[in-house]
């Protein structure tokens, strides 16, 4: 499950605490193959090339819609992970 990819961390001061959330790129290049999709099939769902696609997975943080739209397309709440990061501080 997700749980495994994270620690729980108390209140979160952004400046000093980034390296105790979840990496959501990993998190997200993990699910796509988990899939067994490619990146390229990410890229034409997210109309984007593959260098986009490599930039996100490298990406710490991410916007909320561009999240949501990677959440729909891979049927899989992302958000989650961080809910459940929150509630097990």
């Amino acid at each position: 499950m997700a749980n495994a990819f994270f620690v729980g961390c108390g209140k979160v001061d952004y400046q000093t605490d980034m390296k105790e959330q979840p990496h959501i790129g990993e998190l997200i290049k993990a699910q796509l193959h988990k899939q067994e999709h490619t990146n390229e099939w990410l890229a034409r769902q997210l109309s984007c090339n593959i260098r986009t696609v490599t930039k996100i997975f490298h990406k710490q943080t991410i916007d909320t819609q561009q999240l949501m739209r990677i959440s729909e397309i891979l049927e899989f709440d992302f958000f989650k992970i961080y809910s459940d990061n929150f509630n097990n501080k």
